[in-house]
């Protein structure tokens, strides 16, 4: 009764946030809406489990929260730097801190057993400098791992790059370097092509250098970014998803998804990842506002 009781006061909680944040200046294409779907402080990396449990890593505060099917909120690890990376694999979720990464072995059977997680590998450069991480298994079961520049601008060995980690083995190898600090990856589940996004170097001016890179039909198989937002730019832009249109490898267009984030030159939140849901609708974290969006779709009728 405990749990059922802390469920519905947890729904009650998000009910009153919601009508708290102006969901109404959210702009989506017809047929979409937007809820929250729990409040988590600092919520970045959103993992899947298979029962449906929603892991969300943080930058700050140490913890690594699961939002449970009923929308309930627990912890499940705390007392990490920067546990912004999370991923889950047979059973056991891994997360990323700026060194290292961790196991929770059979996470989804323990989730209110919040403690210190297995250590897994801890080579990673210690540097905080873009030294928070993004981690997704490849095609390949290879936990890919980046490593950010650990400044503004510089060339130094070991660093700007993407590397797979063999968990069996524990070696790390790079696969891609001249990436200065990618925050999201994922691969072609056709092609199997790794698409990701890299943010470029700060203070060139408002608009060098670019940044780089389901619903009905014509949204699948399609790239959404979470686009988190300009923070030195004289006049933001970002604070939105925007979708990807690929055809046959090649990008074919880029539009906003949603938007409503910014306001002006004021700003109520920051999409930080998206994760596609068991029932098809789309979780959006959002570490400003501290919470976890759930956009979904109903033909119109």
């Amino acid at each position: 009764m405990r749990s059922l009781f802390a469920a519905i006061a947890l729904l009650a909680a998000t009910a009153a946030l919601s009508q708290n944040l102006p969901l109404e200046r959210i702009k989506l294409p017809p047929g979409f809406r937007i809820e929250v779907l729990a409040q988590v402080p600092n919520a970045r990396s959103l993992a899947l489990g298979a029962k449906g449990t929603l892991f969300v890593g943080s930058r700050s505060g140490g913890t690594v929260h699961a939002v449970l099917p009923d929308r309930s909120v627990v912890k499940v690890a705390e007392g990490l730097s920067m546990p912004n990376g999370v991923a889950f694999r047979d059973g056991a979720l891994y997360i990323a801190e700026v060194g290292r990464i961790y196991k929770l072995a059979g996470v989804e059977d323990r989730l209110n057993a919040t403690g210190m997680p297995e250590l897994v590998f801890d080579k990673l450069p210690r540097d905080v400098h873009h030294g928070w991480k993004f981690i997704r298994f490849g095609p390949d079961g290879k936990l890919y791992v980046p490593i950010g520049a650990p400044c503004n601008v510089c060339n130094r060995e070991g660093y700007a790059l993407l590397g797979s980690l063999d968990l069996k083995t524990k070696e790390f190898q790079p696969y891609a370097r001249g990436i200065r600090n990618t925050v999201g990856f994922d691969w072609d589940p056709a092609t199997r092509e790794l698409w990701f996004t890299d943010n470029g170097r700060d203070w060139l001016g408002d608009d060098r250098p670019a940044d780089e890179l389901m619903f009905p039909a014509q949204y699948r198989n399609q790239i959404f970014i979470a686009e988190h937002g300009s923070w030195n730019r004289s006049k933001r832009i970002g604070y939105r998803i925007s979708l990807v249109k690929v055809e046959h490898s090649k990008v074919i267009s880029y539009e906003t998804f949603a938007e409503g984030w910014l306001q002006g030159d004021s700003t109520w939140g920051r999409p930080v990842d998206v994760e596609v849901l068991p029932d098809g609708s789309l979780a959006v974290s959002d570490d400003s506002a501290g919470v976890i969006y759930r956009i979904s779709y109903a033909a119109p009728k």
